[in-house]
């Protein structure tokens, strides 16, 4: 998305367009934003264009909000702006414990993955994961995680199943060394799991709710 675009899109987020509705007029976010009333309409149209706002009108004003598609832009940009001023050498997350539904345990005891565990980050892993739930802003920390390197653990055929590939970063939780895993066709893009050579939740007296920091290493 184009810079101007950008720019807009974030003045609408400023005056309340993420979370709902709002009515302004073209000259009034037009002087919000330092330029004229016929370039402010144009980039609105070209920001409903592209999908990244809904618009309506009332007597005066327009009634605008943000969409999915347009928050997902805003979200790309705060990751960027978070890269240039954090340690990019860690990522910090914050969640809260939750349930799983099983299926950590049923993959961490599959040989395929077990094998590469132990030559790729040195350990053995409890067999299950730790689930730690993200807010918004902390899982839009994942998309800098989807953009490093990480440790690989290749894909493979058990029993007439194929298991894909998974992404590991190592990681802390206080004192205990651990590994942050993303399947790379996962379905909870507000959720990490996490393994360990511990059982987590006994390790560190965890339960549903308690409250956690991964650090996570980047290199």
């Amino acid at each position: 998305m184009q810079y101007d675009m950008i720019e807009t899109l974030k003045r609408i987020a400023l005056l309340g367009g993420a979370k709902h509705e709002i009515e302004i007029s073209s000259k009034a976010l037009g002087e919000s934003m330092g330029v004229s009333q016929q370039t402010a309409s144009k980039r609105l149209i070209d920001l409903e264009k592209s999908g990244a706002i809904k618009r309506g009108m009332s007597v005066k004003r327009q009634r605008i909000t943000i969409t999915e598609h347009g928050l997902k832009e805003l979200r790309r940009e705060y990751v960027e702006y978070r890269r240039i001023f954090e340690d990019d050498r860690r990522i910090y997350l914050s969640g809260v414990v939750a349930s799983g539904v099983g299926e950590g345990r049923y993959y961490m005891s599959q040989k395929g993955y077990l094998s590469q565990f132990k030559k790729e980050l040195g350990f053995d892993p409890y067999p299950g994961t730790l689930n730690v739930d993200l807010s918004e802003a902390e899982a839009s920390k994942l998309q800098m995680l989807d953009a490093m390197k990480g440790v690989a653990l290749g894909g493979f055929t058990s029993e007439g199943r194929t298991f894909g590939e998974v992404k590991c970063f190592k990681a802390k939780i206080k004192d205990i060394d651990c590994a942050v895993i993303i399947p790379k066709r996962t379905h909870y893009r507000h959720t990490v799991e996490i393994v360990a050579e511990k059982r987590l939740r006994d390790a560190l007296g965890l339960a549903d709710g308690s409250a956690v920091e991964i650090i996570v290493s980047g290199e």
